[in-house]
């Protein structure tokens, strides 16, 4: 793993590198810098905290993990359905912060398995959970639950793939309720498009011909890892973009508030609220 400042800029050297064990796929990371790596929670100096093992866990039925900008953990999984098979119901969980072990749930959305499985979940400020569902593995729609809710729900509003594009592959919310989607081709590149907190409609905040992981702050400045060809070398950069919410337009080439260079491939990203 890879940190770096919040000043970084340019072709910069990381504060550091530290290698957390059992750390893969990132996620969560507090005011504090403590962050998560699938069920497990670590301190900024990549310490374990604690795991947190769902109430109906079953190896090989979880799908999404994502925290909201409490602190709380979700988890979306089909239990009682074992591995590789159809799952019989869906199931996104909330536990509370600072709760580790095998816990109850604060609250069960029990949500239609015909949607598909659930790859990605994200929850903007006021607790509205957003799935990114899809048969197999390619994400087709995003679907949101009201904030509040327990028990069997049906979703507020459903985001359809637009045209143009081949699948989702993930999706962020930010504190005021603006959804996220990063819409992969062919035949148009990647690109993030900002959902509003109501609505169908959509703006490009971000389009290059790869992008890879994303995360958005409570603000929704949002911060993208992309790949762009050095035809110079013939060799792809790598870059991380951070885009302040302002931004308004469509961008082609790699410009921003501020572009890091990475010179690993990044599976995943997280910031900060």
């Amino acid at each position: 793993m890879i940190e770096f400042g919040p000043d970084a800029n340019g072709n910069v050297k990381p504060i550091r590198r530290f290698f957390p064990f059992g750390a893969a796929f990132v996620y969560g990371e507090d005011a504090t810098g403590n962050f998560w790596s699938f069920l497990t929670r670590f301190s900024d100096a990549a310490k374990p905290l604690g795991s947190v093992k769902p109430f109906r866990w079953v190896p090989g039925t979880v799908g999404a993990f994502a925290t909201d900008f409490r602190q709380n953990f979700y988890v979306a999984q089909w239990p009682g359905s074992g591995f590789g098979k159809p799952p019989r119901t869906l199931e996104i969980d909330e536990f509370p912060v600072n709760r580790y072990g095998k816990i109850p749930p604060l609250r069960r959305l029990i949500v239609d398995p015909r949607r598909g499985l659930i790859h990605q979940l994200a929850i903007d400020g006021a607790g509205n959970v957003y799935a990114l569902g899809g048969s197999s593995f390619l994400g087709s729609q995003i679907a949101e639950y009201p904030a509040g809710q327990n028990g069997r729900v049906a979703p507020s509003r459903i985001l359809d793939l637009p045209k143009g594009y081949a699948f989702f592959s993930d999706v962020k919310a930010d504190a005021a309720g603006n959804a996220y989607a990063l819409a992969q081709g062919p035949p148009k590149a990647s690109a993030v498009l900002e959902y509003g907190a109501a609505g169908h409609d959509y703006r490009t905040v971000l389009s290059v011909r790869t992008i890879f992981p994303f995360a958005v702050n409570a603000a929704g400045d949002l911060f993208a890892v992309v790949q762009w060809p050095n035809w110079r070398s013939r060799q792809c950069v790598e870059q991380i973009v951070e885009l302040a919410h302002a931004t308004n337009r469509r961008v082609l080439a790699i410009r921003g508030t501020r572009t890091v260079i990475c010179r690993h491939r990044a599976a995943s990203i997280t910031v900060p609220p």
